[in-house]
């Protein structure tokens, strides 16, 4: 068998990383952006809660450790019910909690909550990753799919033709001199 040429070789390779291109691209895009966009819907959650308790703070200003029931419903009423939430005090203590059972990994933001300017404490508010990782490898095993389709498509099926072609114009190239002295005994100039 002969050896592949430097253009067979080139289209292999050209085939092999557009095949990786359509691999890692879209579900590396795909989580980036999900990755961001849920990110975002944290940080604008915890604002809102830190918002709601400050209020509750600044109306309850010695008071408001003493009440986690009451917390614990204004995180119920304004928090998003998908997220896990929870009120921390200065030194770490838990005072209210709205905790769902989430699947790890999950990702976590923070917002300060203030007592009338005074820095008292923060809510977190806490989110799964478990479904964005999920869709994830659905697109991965799609692309997958795609790609080694794309690369036996577009890397070793020209391999064939393009090694035909070559051998044919070999062998054209073999008949060339012939055909040009048939074309050199002709005689164009003689009106026929």
């Amino acid at each position: 068998m002969k050896a592949p040429s430097s253009i067979e070789r080139l289209l292999t390779w050209m085939a092999g990383g557009l095949a990786v291109l359509v691999m890692v691209a879209p579900p590396t895009a795909f989580f980036l952006w999900s990755y961001q966009s849920r990110s975002g819907a944290l940080q604008s959650e915890s604002q809102l809660l830190a918002s709601v308790v400050t209020e509750f703070v600044n109306q309850s200003t010695n008071l408001w450790r003493f009440q986690p029931e009451r917390l614990t419903s204004l995180l119920q009423q304004y928090g998003n019910q998908r997220y896990g939430s929870a009120v921390i005090d200065q030194d770490g203590t838990v005072i209210a909690y709205r905790m769902l059972e989430l699947d790890r990994p999950t990702l976590t933001h923070s917002h300060p909550i203030y007592d009338f300017g005074v820095e008292v404490g923060e809510v977190q508010v806490v989110a799964s990753l478990r479904d964005l990782l999920t869709e994830t490898a659905w697109i991965v095993l799609a692309g997958t799919i795609l790609g080694i389709a794309l690369f036996f498509s577009a890397g070793i099926c020209p391999g064939p033709r393009l090694a035909a072609n070559n051998a044919g114009a070999r062998g054209q190239r073999k008949r060339l001199p012939a055909a040009r002295r048939v074309v050199a005994r002709y005689d164009f100039h003689q009106p026929r």
